[in-house]
């Protein structure tokens, strides 16, 4: 049976979710889960996305990605790729690390949308295993119950406007997670209407990746760096920030060649831990590019 198409829009918010190919383990430890959650982090602002909900269990994932452009295909094959390449190279493998091509649906409903944040945070509790959902540190209630924020792709604003919404404060949300189904669908009524994210305009504003790309020159002009120093941050930035591709990169930094890019990018950013000037210098720009680069939420 075929697969249903996905719709792609601008501010679409999709529930991804995959598991290991026959049905193997696909983190192995806290190191891989870190690992993955390292790799949205590296690629949020250059894709343009935030995640409102994670759940990392041991042979799959769930994730409610948002992207702010129609780009999700590209997001989850970059995402995907460099973790099974680190995967492989770890554990001394070879061939597929997930089953079969990622699992995605879009989420069109507040009630779907609530009921998701409930499932992820509910997933990692068994009868067998004496754990509170929000203590099970590879899932996101773990950062919305104790009000922390461990990643800077983590976007807690539009559950907080849903439950702000319902007049539901952090007892009644712990009550929601935790409570049976039959108390579930007494208590707990959410609008299960057929709406579009961007009808309603809850679309995060984030600058684009072209207006960013003039954004990083603006800044990095204002500091009148020279030569060699200034060609290796541009690469730096525009990697980093952004999916321009190499060849105009090179082009605008002043390179002869776009195939020493990943090589020149890798260089700063190590360098970045042992030299103190670069890192003031860089550290300055990436606070500037931020601080005009936002992820507010519209309602």
């Amino acid at each position: 049976m075929p697969r249903k198409n996905r719709e792609l829009y601008q501010g679409a918010i999709y529930h991804v979710f995959d598991r290991g190919v026959a049905k193997q383990p696909v983190f192995h430890d806290d190191k891989d889960r870190e690992k993955f959650l390292e790799i949205f982090e590296e690629l949020c602002f250059a894709y343009n996305f935030v995640l409102h909900a994670f759940c990392l269990m041991g042979n799959h994932y769930h994730i409610l990605l948002q992207t702010y452009e129609a780009n999700m295909p590209e997001i989850m094959q970059r995402v995907l790729c460099k973790y099974a390449k680190h995967f492989n190279i770890k554990y001394s493998r070879v061939g597929y690390v997930f089953q079969d091509r990622y699992d995605d649906r879009n989420v069109y409903t507040e009630d779907y949308f609530a009921t998701l944040f409930r499932y992820f945070a509910l997933n990692p509790v068994e009868p067998d295993k004496e754990i509170e959902a929000q203590d099970y540190i590879w899932s996101s209630y773990h950062d919305y119950y104790y009000g922390k924020q461990r990643y800077s792709f983590l976007n807690k604003d539009l559950f907080s406007y849903l439950f702000e919404k319902y007049k539901m404060n952090k007892t009644d949300v712990y009550n929601y997670v935790s409570c049976n189904e039959a108390d579930l669908a007494l208590n707990y009524q959410f609008d299960s209407s057929y709406f579009r994210i961007k009808d309603q305009q809850k679309i995060p504003v984030l600058i684009d990746n072209k207006n960013r790309f003039l954004l990083i020159i603006e800044k990095l002009d204002s500091l009148n760096l020279k030569g060699h120093q200034r060609k290796r941050i541009i690469v730096y930035l525009m990697k980093k920030f952004t999916t321009v591709a190499d060849k105009v990169i090179a082009k605008i930094a002043g390179y002869s060649s776009y195939k020493t890019l990943s090589r020149i990018y890798k260089k700063l950013k190590l360098g970045l831990s042992t030299d103190i000037e670069l890192t003031d210098i860089v550290t300055g720009l990436v606070s500037k590019i931020k601080k005009d680069d936002t992820r507010d939420l519209h309602f």
